[in-house]
């Protein structure tokens, strides 16, 4: 796959893990190939790293089935939007921790994944949340904590939206930066999903082939997730600077598909998918 413009539908179980406070928009059209994970069982973990970095507690688990893609941000829009302490990768980071990215002159490729959860709930009270559809949009930045620290890669997550007002309380407590939007449309078959937010973001799939190996993801979206993943908190009353760790562990089959999307996210800008995109 040359680009993350599409992915196909992955059923995954996901671990998230928050990590300490510190680690031991343009508008976006694409059309073209990406993934869709079906079937696939990924564990989704959330949870809490010690100070060395050694340790793992996952506060968060579930099973989403995803369809993911890789779009492509203007640099010169995300550099006004980065939060200080943030920068965008050189050209030789991306390129050898993104071998499968496509890279376009003046843009930023960057992870899109639309998924539905179900049994998400936190390892404390194990009461699942209502199902819901999460969007999420993943950055590869670099994070320094001061001028005399060697830059980081991470995973940067600007916002989520979600249509569960459940799932946004309790993605706040934990200091993600989750939006509701009630009036989320989503169309699925059994071959295709579409998600529609009014004035934000229109995102089709339709499913293609399955890939071989079958439970094997991208290099992007591997990638994506093995870095530390850094967000930046609503201010309840300051805004605070959050890390965490989110693992993925696919079950099933992981599918190709074609894409088309388009967000409107700030700055009137608009992303869209192309022929560069997956």
């Amino acid at each position: 796959m040359a680009t993350i413009g599409k992915i196909a539908i992955v059923h995954r179980r996901i671990f998230i893990h928050l990590m300490a406070d510190k680690f031991i928009t343009p508008s976006i059209t694409s059309s073209s190939q990406g993934v869709h994970f079906a079937n696939l069982s990924a564990l989704l973990s959330m949870g809490i790293h010690d100070d060395t970095g050694n340790g793992f507690s996952p506060v968060v688990v579930g099973n989403n089935t995803c369809y993911m893609a890789q779009g492509n941000y203007p640099k010169d829009e995300l550099i006004q939007i980065l939060p200080k302490r943030m920068s965008i990768p050189n050209v030789e980071v991306m390129k050898d921790k993104y071998p499968d990215a496509m890279f376009i002159e003046g843009q930023h490729p960057f992870l899109m994944s639309f998924c539905h959860g179900k049994g998400v709930h936190d390892v404390f009270t194990r009461l699942n949340v209502p199902e819901q559809e999460e969007l999420m949009f993943v950055f590869p930045v670099m994070y320094t904590h001061s001028d005399t620290e060697e830059p980081k890669l991470c995973s940067y997550v600007p916002v989520l939206y979600l249509n569960s007002s459940i799932g946004v309380a309790g993605g706040l407590y934990y200091g993600l930066r989750k939006e509701y939007h009630p009036g989320m449309k989503v169309i699925e078959t059994s071959k295709s999903k579409e998600w529609h937010i009014k004035n934000i973001i229109d995102a089709s799939f339709i499913q293609k082939k399955a890939l071989v190996p079958a439970a094997q993801l991208p290099p992007f979206i591997v990638q994506s997730f093995a870095n530390p993943f850094v967000t930046i908190s609503y201010p309840m009353p300051i805004t605070t600077t959050k890390f965490y760790q989110a693992k993925v562990y696919p079950v099933g089959n992981v599918m190709s598909c074609s894409q088309i999307f388009e967000w409107h996210y700030k700055n009137g800008s608009d992303i869209k998918s192309n022929s560069e995109t997956w």
